[in-house]
């Protein structure tokens, strides 16, 4: 364990996010006399608290959001809008956020951790192109083919749904498979 690198670590964090666990690092760290298990130990339980992994650690979990891209893409088609949408990144931002129509409009970011699993990532782009497709269309996209209100992508029972909340709520359709 290279205790300069941990000591180097423990304050970059104690700088943005002062804490018990990073001020143990980096006393552990100074302490020459400290065992180099528990050092590693110690800054292996403050990497699980503070590191959060990019596309570029993770480059699989971006992947899994384009796939779920194509997914939501049948549903613009199933609603006769064009599916010409795409992720975008922002120089510099760790999220991705979807873009409908040429940059029209863009919405809040997907997170990389939000690819590690696939209903989390289909009902995270599901819910980004929504809010990108809305602000473009001026209006809600999708509705419940019963209701005809809008309706909001989740997780449910193991699969991404478009889901209504009218009559005590329930699924529509499940992302991609969006009724024309």
């Amino acid at each position: 364990m290279d205790r300069e690198a941990a000591f180097d670590l423990s304050t970059d964090i104690l700088d943005y996010r002062p804490g018990a666990e990073a001020a143990k690092v980096a006393a552990l760290a100074i302490d020459q006399d400290a065992a180099p298990a528990l050092l590693a130990a110690a800054v292996r339980a403050l990497l699980a608290e503070h590191f959060q992994p990019t596309f570029d650690d993770e480059p699989e979990w971006l992947a899994a959001l384009e796939e779920a891209l194509e997914i939501v893409k049948a549903d613009l088609r199933a609603s006769g809008l064009p599916d010409a949408v795409r992720l975008y990144r922002w120089e510099g931002s760790p999220s991705v956020s979807v873009d409908a129509w040429a940059a029209n409009s863009t919405s809040g970011g997907i997170s990389p951790e939000e690819g590690k699993d696939p209903v989390t990532a289909l009902a995270a782009v599901a819910d980004d192109a929504q809010e990108a497709v809305m602000l473009s269309i001026g209006g809600a996209w999708p509705t419940c083919p019963v209701h005809h209100l809008g309706v909001h992508a989740r997780a449910h029972d193991g699969a991404a749904v478009w889901w209504c909340r009218t009559g005590g709520g329930h699924a529509a359709a499940r992302i991609g498979q969006l009724p024309p």
